[in-house]
């Protein structure tokens, strides 16, 4: 038999790697290399701001297909400057202004999807700042719920970011331009949006990028960068297209409508004697002038049998937060039904459609002007002569005047702007109103406690600012506990629970005017 022998394992001999002769630096160098050969760096902003575009298209609701045209040439173009901007420095500097890029812009989506979420419309950041404060004192509660419900809309946002973080720096790494790259980049972002600018302001969606301007719908059509940037544009340097006018065309259909409206009585015409041609002539304001040459054209509007009815008397005027028709209901606001349906009641007319929120609303309704620059509108008013206004009208005539609002006094900065509206003193919480109660006030208190400083103070022009319709309308509140039962035997099943929630808010206001008309009944007034 052969002896077998036991090899020693030591005496294994296993082919020998030359380990010298193998780069880790090179592989990661052709690594780094073949992926900006698949994706370059610069793509990285045109591709992450169109999933930006596309993500709030995809929350608002709207058609994706059908509006994608404008935010995809948009959001490449922007993306090729952000790609120029992030390509002008070190690899060091690039990343780190990538990186603050990527986090900033995803902030600034995520807020708009949040605001939209709980308003139902996107808001100018203007706004947004000017009442950010006071929101998240008053609706914190809110605010938190909004977050909580938008954690997946969040992650979607920040998750370029995050991922460029971690992996960016070996996958995707920043590049520094010579001139010549930076100006092919910037070419680039000149031709798209040049392109995405030519087709928005001619082609069928053009009113709402010039003429019929506003944040909220801009948004929806051109994506949210191009309505900042707008937004941005026309603050500076105004939007001329929108306050332009078309002289003869406005100038004949006022005719047209007088014409119609002419009754056989001549109560003479309303106009006011106003030096129009040497206001246009003096000043250099291009809007001034378009604008005085405009009213000089228009044909006065006649008076007639009612001009001059309430002359003397008392005015109550109140913006009711959230007020719709819906409310109006014999059963459940009797009282708001009897002063809609036994007063001058305005079935028939055409209510302009303008973005931001209660701010922009009550500048319309105490001046009976469109807002043009949303929450910024009425903020622009507190240094102009508002002498056309009702509050300054009959001040001069000697009317005792109170302004009223039963929420923070600078909410709005109400404060700055009320009393140049024509209120010798406006009054909220903070400002002297809070003297008057031991808690919050309702609507019902407000008007019982403030209506004893003016009842006897005839001629009297007060102005109310409600707060208790106000979003959002929910089950776990106690204006909905308070008035839910009625409510429900009222209009039965016929509505989704949010509007039945929304009835119960507005029946607050109906116990307001309750109050007020009891009150002034009583006074024989």
């Amino acid at each position: 038999m052969k002896r077998r022998t036991r090899r020693n394992s030591s005496s294994l001999r296993f082919p020998q790697l030359d380990l010298s002769r193998f780069h880790f630096s090179e592989f990661h160098s052709r690594q780094s290399s073949l992926s900006r050969h698949i994706f370059p760096h610069y793509f990285l902003f045109p591709v992450v701001l169109v999933y930006f575009e596309f993500l709030l298209l995809l929350f608002s609701g709207k058609g994706v297909l059908s509006h994608f045209i404008y935010p995809l040439l948009f959001g490449i173009g922007i993306g090729m400057l952000l790609s120029c901007i992030t390509s002008a420095f070190s690899r060091k500097v690039n990343r780190r202004i990538t990186i603050g890029l990527l986090f900033g812009i995803a902030l600034i989506f995520i807020i708009e999807c949040l605001v939209r979420s709980s308003f139902q419309f996107y808001m100018p950041f203007l706004a947004i700042f000017t009442g950010a404060g006071d929101v998240a004192a008053n609706y914190a509660g809110n605010l938190f719920s909004a977050v909580i419900h938008g954690i997946p809309v969040i992650l979607m946002y920040f998750l370029p970011g995050i991922l460029y973080t971690i992996f960016g720096k070996a996958y995707l790494p920043a590049r520094r331009f010579k001139p010549r790259g930076l100006c092919k980049l910037f070419a680039y972002f000149v031709i798209i949006l040049t392109a995405g600018t030519f087709l928005a302001s001619h082609g069928s969606s053009r009113t709402q990028y010039k003429t019929e301007y506003k944040f909220d719908t801009a948004t929806r059509y051109f994506g949210l960068l191009t309505s900042v940037r707008l937004d941005m544009k026309y603050a500076l340097l105004g939007n001329k297209a929108l306050s332009s006018f078309t002289m003869e065309a406005e100038a004949s259909a006022h005719k047209e409508e007088t014409a119609e409206l002419e009754e056989p009585r001549d109560y003479g015409k309303n106009e006011m004697d106003l030096p129009l041609e040497e206001v246009a002539a003096a000043s250099s304001d291009e809007n001034v002038k378009s604008l005085s040459e405009y009213i000089s054209t228009l044909t006065p509007s006649s008076k007639n049998k009612y001009t001059g009815l309430f002359k003397g008397k008392n005015l109550i005027l109140i913006c009711a937060e959230a007020l719709s028709d819906a409310a109006v209901n014999q059963e459940l606001t009797p009282t708001l039904y009897r002063l809609v349906h036994n007063g001058f009641y305005f079935s028939d007319f055409y209510q302009p459609s303008w973005g931001g929120s209660t701010s922009t609303g009550e500048y319309s309704f105490l001046t009976g002007l469109v807002p043009l620059h949303e929450e910024n509108t009425i903020l622009m008013s507190r240094d102009k002569d508002m002498y056309c206004t009702m509050g300054n009208q009959l001040k001069r005539l000697g009317y005792f005047s109170r302004a009223y609002h039963n929420g923070e006094y600078d909410f709005y900065s109400r404060n700055t702007t009320h009393e140049n509206l024509g209120y010798e003193k406006f009054l909220g919480l903070g400002n002297g109103l809070e003297e008057l109660f031991v808690d919050w006030p309702t609507d019902a208190q407000t008007f019982d406690k403030t209506m004893d400083m003016y009842i006897k103070q005839e001629p009297f022009s007060i102005y109310y600012m409600t707060i208790d319709g106000h979003c959002v309308y929910v089950a776990d509140d106690k204006k909905t506990r308070k008035h839910i039962n009625q409510v429900r035997a009222a209009v039965g099943d016929q509505y989704e629970d949010t509007t039945l929630y929304y009835l119960c808010y507005q029946m607050e206001l109906e116990e307001a005017l309750k109050v007020m008309v009891e009150k002034l009944e009583e006074a024989g007034i």
